[in-house]
């Protein structure tokens, strides 16, 4: 079978009477190809769109969604129908300011590649993407609309703020580490000397802690620790104290908005809490000392140091405040 085009004409006499037909019959094999290739490809474009777990939608010119994949049907829980039509502001957390951002970088670069931001999804959701745009644009170059690919990063999000709380946290005590320690003492310092704020440091130790190692071994030692990291944990004031294993048996504390007849109720606590475990032979040495503006942060702390090692120095199981 052969597909053709048909174009009929009437024949007709001098005295305009119908004496026949003209038939013209054109092949048109070749554009029943081209139009079946054209809806394979269409039904594939549809499939694979419809089959992603992205986000990807078309805009207008303005900004209104004219084609929203089943992926962002899914991805923000709302019904496509009701997502047509309306304008992408919307959708972004931080609203036209947003858009009006994107849509800036758009045009400056060409095409937007992994541009990180945040949607609001049904039921008070947000959710964090990684958005791809590029410009759509008729046979005449004139820009019509744009599309975008939108990635849900929730997961990524999740493991990046782990790996960030991995890289802070001492894996023993669960308390913050050293490291830590300096970004937030520095922070602190410059807190308090903008504020004229009070702002105390305990930095204490475990008394005979090598002798209780070496009696009951390092699973006996890992476990006073543990007992240091838990004991600070309850003792301080949860988002605004902040407790940190120094290394070995050394722990600081910082304690904002504190003098020091509050801090040394906190270091008592400690103190009294830890003596109450039940562990023998050991204790806690307690340095105590208030910031002054003149200090610089190796001064703090070694100042706090030196009363660590005086309360050491004096037997031990006590708290000593630097003058």
């Amino acid at each position: 079978m052969v597909p053709i085009s048909v174009s009929v004409s009437l024949l007709r006499d001098d005295k305009g009477e119908i004496v026949g037909t003209l038939g013209i019959y054109k092949d048109i094999t070749e554009r029943k190809i081209l139009e079946e290739e054209l809806k394979k490809t269409k039904d594939f474009l549809e499939s694979v769109i419809e089959g992603s777990i992205d986000g990807i939608s078309v805009l207008d010119k303005y900004g209104r969604i004219t084609f929203s994949g089943k992926g962002a049907e899914e991805m923000l829980g709302y019904k496509r129908e009701d997502i047509l039509g309306t304008h992408i502001s919307g959708y972004y957390v931080g609203g036209m300011e947003e858009a009006k951002k994107i849509m800036m970088s758009l045009r400056k670069e060409g095409r937007l590649r992994n541009y990180e931001a945040a949607l609001k999804a049904a039921g008070g959701r947000i959710v964090p993407i990684s958005v791809s745009i590029s410009f759509l644009r008729d046979d005449k170059g004139e820009i019509i609309g744009s599309l975008g690919i939108y990635k849900d990063i929730t997961e990524n999000k999740r493991l990046q703020k782990e790996l960030e709380k991995l890289s802070i946290t001492d894996n023993l005590t669960g308390l913050y580490n050293q490291r830590h320690f300096y970004n937030e003492l520095k922070r602190e310092t410059e807190r308090s000397k903008r504020l004229n704020h009070p702002l105390s440091l305990l930095l204490f130790d475990v008394d005979r802690f090598k002798y209780y190692n070496d009696t009951y071994g390092h699973l006996g030692g890992d476990k006073v620790l543990c007992e240091v990291g838990e004991i600070v944990s309850k003792s301080i004031r949860v988002n605004v104290d902040s407790g940190y294993r120094y290394g070995g048996d050394e722990f600081v504390v910082i304690l904002p908005e504190t003098g020091t007849d509050q801090a040394f109720a906190v270091a008592e606590r400690i103190s009294t809490s830890f003596n109450n475990t039940g562990l023998v032979d050991v204790t806690l040495s307690i340095g105590l000392i208030k910031y002054r503006i003149e200090y610089d942060l190796e001064t703090f702390v070694r100042h706090a140091d030196k009363a660590m090692y005086t309360a050491k120095q004096s037997g031990g199981d006590r708290i000593i405040v630097h003058e």
